[in-house]
């Protein structure tokens, strides 16, 4: 009898473990977020002191402001150099602005 004692509550731990891990193996928001791949050209916006830093499109001519603050501020010093960006966007609703590109990596093309 103390056997069966003994498998109940090793299953039993087991489930109970199994029930405790699973979810946390297959969370979608546990997922890294996928960047999108644009081209365009860094152009500061704004006159001082409310100037922001935006990447603008190559060909279609969309503008997006860049971020996060950081990343920013080191892409402010390429401004007029054509790059190859990876970015998440997400959409703002401000009119003249297609959204905000978090600017994963990006790589000078020229």
């Amino acid at each position: 009898m103390k056997r069966g004692k003994i498998q109940a509550f090793f299953f039993s731990a087991l489930f109970v473990l199994l029930c405790i891990t699973v979810p946390a193996w297959t969370s979608p928001g546990k997922k890294e977020a996928q960047g999108k791949q644009m081209r365009g050209m860094v152009k500061i916006y704004g006159s001082e002191p409310h100037t922001w830093v935006g990447i603008e499109t190559v060909p279609d001519g969309k503008i997006y402001a860049a971020g996060p603050p950081e990343k920013a501020r080191e892409l402010s010093s390429l401004q007029g150099r054509l790059i190859d960006f990876t970015v998440v966007i997400q959409d703002t609703g401000q009119p003249g602005l297609s959204g905000t590109a978090t600017v994963l990596s990006w790589r000078i093309v020229r």
